[in-house]
């Protein structure tokens, strides 16, 4: 699903010792289900101009439903809605701030990662330019003074590159039921179970203004 596309996007899952490096840059935060290493076709030139930079490790939450786009093309200054703390990319150096902006999406009912899934992009950015705004910086137009704790705002597309996809899978009641045999039976065959409920619920009607059936039940002591 997220594979493919323009930027000719590749997906990796990451193993053991790799996604325990990641989550370490996390701080406080729950840990994910799943974590993907991100490329595109810009990603070899972007850890070659990287290389001999500071960079820092910074997470942004969105809709699940946005990250085919984010991933494809990136985080886009134009696409940002936020501008409290002055025009840029907004992230957070701290997993835990960025959750609240991760909102829940449905995925395929078959597909491993489960049916709700969210999802938070983990990015690494150009640390020491003048374009990029970290804690207690002031963003030009700013509304809201200066940057806040654990806040990162990036102010130029290119100063950061999308280099790992973390993934929450998501449980409930509902979720529970579909996964079951009987829920799954209930949903393919909701129309024709709907009909055996009503003849039946007809035939229970009939047969108690049958008269065969009250004497029935006087003989065998149900009823006076």
């Amino acid at each position: 699903m997220l594979t493919g596309g323009p930027s000719r996007l590749r997906l990796r899952t990451l193993d053991r010792k790799e996604k325990e490096e990641v989550i370490s840059r996390a701080g406080k935060g729950s840990p994910p289900c799943h974590i993907f290493e991100v490329s595109t076709q810009v990603t070899d030139r972007w850890n070659q101009e990287a290389e001999d930079k500071e960079t820092c490790w910074a997470f942004h939450g969105s809709r699940l439903d946005n990250f085919y786009s984010i991933l494809n093309y990136g985080l886009q200054q134009h696409r940002n809605k936020v501008s409290l703390f002055g025009e840029g990319i907004y992230l957070a150096e701290e997993l835990g701030v960025c959750m609240a902006y991760s909102t829940r999406g449905l995925a395929w009912d078959k597909s491993s990662l489960g049916h709700s899934i969210s999802a938070v992009a983990v990015a690494q950015v150009i640390a020491n330019h003048p374009g990029v705004k970290r804690t207690t910086e002031q963003v030009e137009g700013s509304e809201g003074g200066s940057v806040p704790d654990k806040y990162v705002v990036v102010r130029n597309n290119e100063l950061l590159h999308i280099r790992y996809l973390m993934v929450y899978k998501h449980s409930s009641v509902v979720n529970n039921l579909r996964r079951s045999w009987i829920g799954n039976f209930v949903a393919e065959n909701r129309m024709v179970l709907l009909l055996m409920t009503y003849t039946v619920m007809l035939a229970l009607i009939g047969l108690s203004k049958s008269q065969w059936f009250r004497r029935w039940l006087r003989k065998n002591g149900y009823s006076d």
